[in-house]
């Protein structure tokens, strides 16, 4: 018998390494008016969490998010993060989410 645990809402095998998977876990906690978002901007679901946390941080404003999302950038060139997400690289708007959640750029 395998022995679970609960972290974060995730839930986690004794077999299983015991970081949560931040993907599962966006997956399980997406908001319908993430979902509704996500599916009216065609983002891949792969890129979920980015958009969970750039609504966390713009005071869960779907608005908000999605000005921020499909207007130019000047951190990314004068790219929307919009173009990031749909390139597959949500890694890219991940960074940028980092450096202004620990203050780094303002």
């Amino acid at each position: 018998m395998t022995n679970t645990m609960r972290v974060s809402n995730v839930k986690v095998s004794d077999e299983q390494e015991r970081r949560p998977d931040i993907d599962a876990y966006a997956r399980e906690v997406k908001t319908d008016d993430v979902g509704e978002l996500m599916a009216e901007l065609n983002i891949p679901d792969d890129c979920t969490s980015v958009i969970i946390r750039l609504h966390n941080l713009l005071g869960r404003s779907r608005k908000h998010v999605r000005l921020w999302l499909i207007l130019p950038h000047p951190d990314f060139g004068g790219n929307a993060p919009l173009f990031y997400l749909h390139r597959g690289q949500p890694e890219v708007v991940d960074a940028l989410l980092e450096a202004i959640e620990t203050g780094q750029i303002g």
